[in-house]
């Protein structure tokens, strides 16, 4: 059996700007309307429900698309903000890695996060020069 779903939303640059729900819950969902896009940025959608399922800790049961990229004029879908958030929560990986990984995930991890920060790092010089 599938779960239900709750909501259904569009979100552009992390802000939801079109939704559906169904409070009962339901086995389909269905979102129309129109989004205006002010600027460059992404838009996803995703639906989710109610119900909680344990893991480490409680989660909604949820799907995400992923992102489709939109520019607007010459405006910057890179977003400066966005990116020194994901390096601060990556650099936090890094400390839970040094701390509490095992030694056979600890170099495999640690590389795949410390190439993500450097990208980003990489891209915020790039977004400075423009």
């Amino acid at each position: 059996m599938t779960a239900p779903i709750h909501r259904v939303e569009v979100m552009h640059n992390g802000r939801v700007v079109l939704s559906e729900t169904a409070p009962a819950g339901a086995r389909s969902l269905r979102l129309a309307g129109e989004v205006e896009v002010g600027g460059s940025g992404w838009l996803a959608a995703r639906c989710s429900n109610d119900h909680k399922a344990w893991c480490v800790w409680p989660q909604h049961v949820a799907a995400h698309t992923s992102p489709i990229y939109v520019q607007v004029g010459d405006g910057e879908v890179f977003d400066r903000d966005v990116a020194d958030y994901l390096i601060t929560t990556m650099e936090g990986g890094l400390v839970w890695l040094d701390t509490l990984a095992t030694p056979e995930r600890h170099l495999e991890v640690k590389k795949a996060f410390t190439e993500a920060i450097s990208d980003l790092q990489k891209q915020m010089g790039r977004a400075d020069r423009t």
